[in-house]
C-alpha cells in the first residue's frame, strides 16, 4: 500500500509494517490470467523520444488493479441497466492518469456488451479555472510537505519522490541549490528559469522593454448543465460559433458536455446565458435524441450560428463540405454518426470532395 512505502516519504518516514499483504498483491499479481490480461490489455507499443526506437510499456501495479476497478465498475453498471451500453465518458483529472485511462479504454474496447464502446475525455487541465485552482493547491501541499517554496516549484516539475531521493543523495540537504547535481537536468533550469520570468515580469521596464498589448477575452459567464449538451445544438440556439465554444470550452474535447453524469458547465459570453437558459430544454432533448435514435433534420431556428449549414432543395438541412473536413469530423459537428450520414447521402465508403452537399 502506498501509504506505507509511497516515494514521497523520506526512508525514515516509511511504514514498511506487516508484509502479508505484500506478499497478497504478488501473489495475485502472477496469477496466469491476470498476466494474459497484462500482456493483451494493459501493454502499449510507444517510441523512446531519446533513442527513436520503438519500446513496450507495462503498465505498474497499481495501474492494473485502478484500471481492472474502472473496467468492473462499467460492465457491473451496464448489466444493471443503468450504465452505459453505447460508449463510455471518462473524466481526466490529471496527467498521471493518463496510462490508466489507455489500459482500461483497451480493454473495454474489447467488451462485446458494450458494443465497441467510444472513450469521451473530459481533461480539466485544459479548463483555466479548474486547473489553475489545481495548481494551486498542490504548490500549497507540496509548500507544506518541504517547507521551502524553491523544493515546492522543483516537486511540481518533477514529483515529490524525485526531490526526496535528491534530499537522501545529498546527504540530508533540504536546499534547491545544494540538491542541484542530483536533479534531472530539465528540473535544474526550471527553478532558474521561474525566477528569470518572475524578475522580469516585476523589472521590465529597468531593461527597456514595453508590455505587448493585447485584445480583452471576451466577457464570460458559466451555466450549470443538468444534461448531456452537443456543442452543436448549444450553437444552435444561442448563436454561439462552433469555433467559440471550443475556445471558452476547452475541456470538453469532443463538442460534447456528459453533464447526465455529472456536475458540469458550460462557458458562454455573458450576452448569450440569457438564450441558453430559455431554450436549454431544447437543447437536452435533441442531444438525447440524436444520441439514443436515428438523428433527426435540424430545422433553422434564430437566432443561429455562421456556418456551412444550408437549407436542400427538398427540405432539411445540408453540409457543405470544405477543405480539410471528413465525414467523421462532419458527424461530430452536427451530432449524429458516420453511419446515419452515408445511409441518408447513399455513400458507398467515407470519400467526399470539397463543395459536396452533405444531407443531415
Amino acid at each position: 500500500p502506498l501509504t506505507k512505502w509511497g516515494p514521497w516519504f523520506a526512508q525514515e518516514e516509511r511504514k514498511h509494517g506487516d508484509l502479508k499483504s505484500v506478499k497478497e498483491n504478488l501473489t495475485n499479481l502472477i496469477d496466469p490470467l491476470r498476466l494474459l490480461d497484462i500482456y493483451r490489455f494493459f501493454s502499449v507499443y510507444t517510441t523512446d523520444k531519446k533513442s527513436s526506437k520503438k519500446v513496450k510499456v507495462v503498465c505498474r501495479y497499481q495501474q492494473y488493479f485502478g484500471g481492472m476497478a474502472i473496467v468492473n465498475r462499467v460492465m457491473a453498471r451496464t448489466k444493471t441497466g443503468i450504465g452505459p451500453k453505447k460508449g463510455l465518458i471518462w473524466h481526466f483529472q490529471g496527467s498521471g492518469k493518463s496510462w490508466l485511462m489507455v489500459f482500461a479504454s483497451q480493454m473495454l474496447m474489447k467488451k462485446q456488451e458494450l458494443n465497441a464502446p467510444t472513450v469521451v475525455i473530459v481533461d480539466d487541465r485544459r479548463d483555466p479555472h479548474r486547473s489553475t485552482v489545481a495548481a494551486a493547491r498542490y504548490l500549497h501541499d507540496l509548500q507544506d510537505i518541504f517547507g521551502d517554496w524553491t523544493l515546492a516549484i522543483a516537486a511540481y516539475n518533477c514529483g515529490p519522490g524525485t526531490i526526496n531521493k535528491a534530499i537522501s543523495r545529498s546527504g540530508g540537504k533540504r536546499d534547491f541549490w545544494q540538491i542541484y547535481p542530483y536533479l534531472p537536468a530539465e528540473t535544474r533550469g526550471y527553478i532558474p528559469a521561474f525566477i528569470a520570468a518572475t524578475y522580469v515580469m516585476n523589472y521590465y521596464p529597468e531593461h527597456g522593454l514595453r508590455a505587448h498589448r493585447f485584445a480583452l477575452p471576451i466577457h464570460s459567464d458559466t451555466l450549470l448543465l443538468h444534461n448531456d449538451a452537443l456543442f452543436c445544438y448549444v450553437s444552435q440556439f444561442t448563436g454561439v460559433s462552433m469555433d467559440e465554444l471550443r475556445s471558452l470550452n476547452p475541456q470538453y474535447r469532443v463538442d460534447f458536455i456528459p453533464a447526465a453524469s455529472g456536475r458540469y458547465t458550460i462557458c458562454l459570453p455573458t450576452n448569450k446565458i440569457d438564450l441558453m437558459i430559455r431554450y436549454e430544454d431544447s437543447v437536452y432533448a435533441r442531444t438525447t435524441d440524436s444520441l439514443s435514435k436515428a438523428p433527426v433534420e435540424v430545422e433553422d431556428y434564430h437566432p443561429v450560428a455562421k456556418s456551412s449549414r444550408k437549407s436542400g432543395r427538398h427540405g432539411g438541412a445540408t453540409h457543405v463540405v470544405r477543405r480539410g473536413e471528413t465525414l467523421s469530423s462532419i458527424a461530430r459537428q452536427h451530432g449524429t454518426t458516420v453511419t446515419a450520414l452515408r445511409k441518408k447521402n447513399k455513400l458507398r465508403n467515407d470519400k467526399i470532395r470539397v463543395g459536396q452537399r452533405i444531407k443531415l
